[in-house]
């Protein structure tokens, strides 16, 4: 497997931290403090959508593979929030790409701040397969309207952020290689990050305006990270094995950029020195699965991942689990 593109989009509105200490009626500098987050982009709802968002993303993805829209055979939007509860996100990322009467293939998976790399191993499979030859995986994610005011730790983390990828075979003379992929879940901790509204359990009607909390994001963010430190060092150690590398054999660690706290245990438990350690935490913020293919691509465009270079992408999901890749891009 060979990412040939990447790209971006970024809602229009930027928001500083001075913006959110005010909201939550903090002192000045308590946001950045906090969770290290210097700024990041909220979505106009009246005037952009996760779609159109995942759709920019992938237009500057086609762009830098030199394909157009037509070229792709198979749409994932790998989100983990949705535009709507049905039909999945991928359809209207797919019409607003002008393919909406293509037929193309385009669906949903969803494994929340780990949407991303499961789409990439089960875009891998299909590759392997031979079923598709050009497949675009989209991750865009709108926390904003989702969050709690009540929940300040949340509140001061998360931010806006589509990002997108081509994936197709590489080469016989291509170094390009998804080497191992690992996802590990734990569904007895599923109460620490959720959103309880919205499914079948609290159907929409049951909404009460007056108690929106059921509606909106919880996190247990310190219970969530002691599990976590708990499970970590021992996941990677075991993705490393099972795809026959070697941590000092990894030029970059590109982790979902969940918490300045996060960021650091990741460093501190794989013994990893800071150039090692790639870092949008403090533009964007936590953007949910978009953190890991932003990061990813920033980090290509400006030239500290380069070809043959060797990955580690890392992550955490509500669930709780813990995912990673291991890629030579």
């Amino acid at each position: 497997m060979k990412i040939i593109g990447t790209g971006k989009a970024l809602p229009k509105r930027l928001v500083h931290s001075i913006e959110i200490d005010e909201l939550l009626n903090k002192e000045h500098g308590w946001t950045q403090k906090t969770s290290g987050v210097i700024q990041r982009y909220f979505l106009d709802p009246d005037s952009e959508s996760v779609s159109t968002l995942g759709a920019q993303a992938a237009v500057q993805a086609l762009e830098n593979a030199g394909l157009e829209a037509n070229d792709v055979d198979l749409i994932l939007s790998a989100c983990g929030t949705q535009k709507q509860i049905l039909p999945g996100t991928a359809v209207f990322i797919q019409k607003e790409l002008g393919l909406g009467d293509s037929g193309k293939p385009a669906f949903d998976i969803n494994a929340t701040c780990l949407s991303f790399l499961v789409a990439i191993d089960v875009a891998s499979m299909y590759l392997e397969s031979g079923k598709y030859k050009n497949i675009l995986i989209i991750s865009a994610d709108i926390a904003s309207v989702g969050i709690n005011h009540e929940h300040p730790e949340s509140f001061s983390l998360l931010g806006d952020a589509a990002a997108a990828i081509i994936v197709n075979n590489a080469g016989e003379s291509d170094n390009s290689s998804l080497h191992g992929f690992k996802l590990s879940t734990y569904g007895d901790y599923s109460s620490l990050c959720q959103i309880r509204g919205g499914g079948t359990d609290l159907y929409p009607t049951k909404f009460d305006k007056s108690n929106p909390q059921p509606f909106l994001f919880e996190m247990d963010g310190m219970n969530s990270y002691k599990f976590v430190s708990q499970h970590l060092s021992c996941f990677v150690d075991s993705l490393l094995s099972e795809s026959k590398q070697d941590i000092s054999s990894i030029q970059h660690i590109i982790p979902h950029q969940a918490s300045k706290l996060g960021m650091a245990l990741v460093k501190r438990q794989l013994s990893i020195k800071d150039d090692r350690l790639v870092s949008t935490l403090e533009k964007y913020g936590n953007t949910i699965s978009a953190s890991i293919p932003i990061t990813l691509h920033d980090a290509i465009c400006s030239g500290h991942i380069r070809r043959d270079d060797k990955c580690l992408l890392i992550g955490t999901a509500a669930g709780m689990s813990l995912g990673g890749a291991v890629i030579t891009y």
